[in-house]
């Protein structure tokens, strides 16, 4: 009798386990999104990286328009992006505007 005591609390201790773990799995699993994502480079003609260069993302089709900063090794990234069409426009201070267009 004793052993299918000690069995039935060591189930309670798995389902609980299984219970605590999944809650706490939850958020990082919400977090889990699809999508395209656009990053680059920012140089000028001499192939010298730029920072703090303003990054604008635009879907041709929504309209929505992602806006970011060059990091200090001229790296930029956008994350989940839907799949589409896209302008983007690099500007910053003394440069012409550059403009591409890309699709993902």
């Amino acid at each position: 009798m004793r052993n299918r005591s000690r069995g039935f609390l060591g189930g309670t201790r798995v389902v609980f386990l299984t219970i605590a773990l999944a809650i706490l799995a939850s958020p990082y699993a919400a977090a889990q999104v699809s999508g395209a994502t656009l990053s680059g480079t920012v140089s000028d003609s001499s192939g010298a990286v730029l920072a703090n260069v303003q990054i604008s993302i635009k879907n041709e089709e929504t309209g929505e328009v992602r806006s970011l900063t060059v990091d200090s090794a001229g790296l930029y990234s956008a994350p989940n992006l839907l799949p589409g069409k896209y302008d983007v426009t690099a500007t910053a201070a003394g440069f012409r505007p550059r403009y591409r267009r890309a699709s993902r």
